[in-house]
């Protein structure tokens, strides 16, 4: 029952939230916490997908009054680790498309992330 209902609070958490930033970190949190729970692939996916979706439209340079570029970048970096570590283990689990996925969720984030080392 738990699992069942754990998507709808993010996704009204998400809905409700104030600016880009914390949806993002919204989607964020539920992918980690789905991953860390062991849950499907697919469910996995999903939600690093919807993860991914957000934090590509975030302002890197941050929006005044909403959240800054140094927790946009902190964001980003945590983002790089969990895919990091979910590529790993898809990796380990002989899942290739997945990890395909996930190539190119790293390729697009770090290609963002080159912009705080200018």
């Amino acid at each position: 029952m738990q699992t069942n209902i754990q998507p709808l609070i993010y996704s009204t958490r998400i809905a409700l939230a104030d600016n880009h930033y914390q949806k993002t970190k919204l989607a964020f949190e539920e992918a980690q916490m789905q991953f860390n729970s062991n849950e499907s692939y697919q469910e996995v996916m999903a939600t690093t997908g919807t993860t991914n979706q957000y934090i590509s439209d975030l302002h890197l340079q941050g929006e005044k009054g909403k959240y800054t570029a140094q927790q946009c970048k902190k964001l980003y970096q945590e983002y790089m680790q969990y895919l990091y570590v979910l590529k790993n283990r898809l990796e380990q689990q002989k899942q290739p498309n997945y990890e395909a996925q996930v190539s190119q969720y790293q390729e697009q984030a770090k290609a963002r992330i080159a912009y705080y080392k200018t």
